[in-house]
């Protein structure tokens, strides 16, 4: 459903000139759809913090009504599996997504710049919460998008590494890894 929005803008083009009255204002309707995607990786996870901190920013920008989208499965899920496909293929130009931070659209690099470019090809404004960021066809948000995810897939390696290195060192010294065996029966 298309949020409906009216909006007066006045006409001076349709002024008469021997007229000194204006013509009447002509109403517009803003007809964008605004989205919040929101993404937890388990379902010990809750989703209420990012949906405090879009419907604050959401307020500040003016940016109402917000169709909420939410999901509790972890990022590396398959894009084609997850609520954020449909939802990409739905919006359409002039459209907003609000989400908390650019790592709730992907897990690497490529998977977060393809999302964001496809969105933006398409005339949908992209808006991260956290950074306080806005995502267009601008220039700036395309050197912003780039640098954002790459640094975000250079943390998710380095947490990889270091927890390999950790259950090593566990292995190394003869203690278990992995989750503690449950009782069986």
């Amino acid at each position: 459903m298309r949020c409906q929005k009216a909006e007066i803008r006045h006409r001076p083009d349709i002024e008469d000139s021997k007229m000194t009255k204006r013509v009447r204002p002509q109403l517009i309707e803003d007809t964008r759809r605004v989205v919040a995607y929101m993404r937890v990786s388990t379902l010990k996870q809750d989703l209420e913090n990012q949906q405090h901190g879009i419907i604050e920013f959401a307020k500040k920008e003016g940016l109402q009504p917000i169709k909420f989208v939410g999901e509790k499965i972890p990022g590396t899920t398959p894009l084609k599996e997850r609520k954020l496909k449909p939802l990409i293929e739905s919006l359409q130009r002039d459209d907003v997504l609000i989400v908390a931070e650019i790592s709730r659209l992907g897990r690497n690099t490529s998977e977060v710049l393809t999302v964001i470019q496809t969105l933006v090809d398409k005339g949908v404004i992209v808006y991260s919460v956290k950074q306080d960021f806005r995502f267009d066809n601008s220039l700036n948000s395309k050197i912003l998008s780039t640098v954002l995810s790459l640094a975000g897939e250079i943390e998710r390696e380095l947490i990889g590494i270091r927890t390999k290195e950790a259950l090593q060192r566990r292995q190394e010294k003869g203690l278990p890894i992995g989750r503690p065996k449950g009782p069986t029966g």
